[in-house]
C-alpha cells in the first residue's frame, strides 16, 4: 500500500512493477481521487483505511509523499530528492543470474533536486554513474543543467538516463 497519490508514488510504482512487485493500493487525502489509479493502481480511500488494510493482511507500506505545499513570497517549490535503496542481498541474487533493478532507466530532476541512493547491500554496488560502498549512503544535489548516460547493472535494460533541467 501507497501513502499519497502524486509524483512520489509514481516512482515508487515504476520501481516496484519493474522488481515484479505488485502494489495493492494508494491511499490519498483528496477524497475526490476515490477510485482514480495511479499507473493502473487502485486509490482505495485516505488513511483512515489504514487499520482496516492491516487487519485484511497488508504488511508493507511505502510513503509517497512529497512535499506540494508553497508558503507565500516562496520563490517556487522545493527541491525534490528521490530516493533509491539498494537492498540487502543484492550481491548475491546478481551473482545468481537473477535481474534486480533498483532504479528507472530515465531520471528527471530539475537544478537544486536531489539524489539519495542507500546501499543496504554488504558489498559497493554502482547505482547509475555513481559507486556506492557498502552499508554507505550518497546524497548528491544536481547544480547544473545536463544529461547523464551509461550503464547501470541496477535498471531495467541496464542502461541509464539522468536528465537535469533549468529551475
Amino acid at each position: 500500500v501507497i501513502l499519497g497519490g502524486g509524483g512520489h508514488a509514481r516512482v515508487l510504482i515504476d520501481t516496484m512493477l519493474l522488481n515484479r512487485m505488485t502494489p495493492v493500493g494508494i491511499l490519498d487525502i483528496d477524497p475526490k481521487r476515490v477510485g482514480e489509479s495511479v499507473l493502473g493502481v487502485p486509490i482505495l480511500g485516505n488513511d483512515d483505511l489504514l487499520p482496516e488494510l492491516a487487519r485484511q493482511g497488508a504488511t508493507h507500506f511505502a510513503v509517497g509523499l512529497g512535499s506540494g505545499l508553497t508558503a507565500c513570497g516562496d520563490d517556487g517549490p522545493e527541491p525534490r530528492t528521490i530516493e533509491i535503496v539498494v537492498p540487502a542481498g543484492t550481491s548475491e541474487r546478481l551473482a545468481a543470474g537473477e535481474k534486480v533493478v533498483v532504479m528507472p532507466p530515465r531520471l528527471e530532476f530539475t537544478v537544486g533536486d536531489q539524489i539519495r541512493i542507500r546501499n543496504e547491500d554488504s558489498v559497493e554496488q554502482s547505482v547509475g554513474p555513481y559507486l556506492v560502498q557498502a552499508g554507505q549512503e550518497l546524497l548528491l544535489k544536481y547544480g547544473k543543467e545536463g544529461t547523464y548516460e551509461g550503464y547501470c547493472p541496477l535498471t531495467e535494460g541496464e542502461r541509464y538516463e539522468i536528465v537535469v533541467k533549468a529551475a
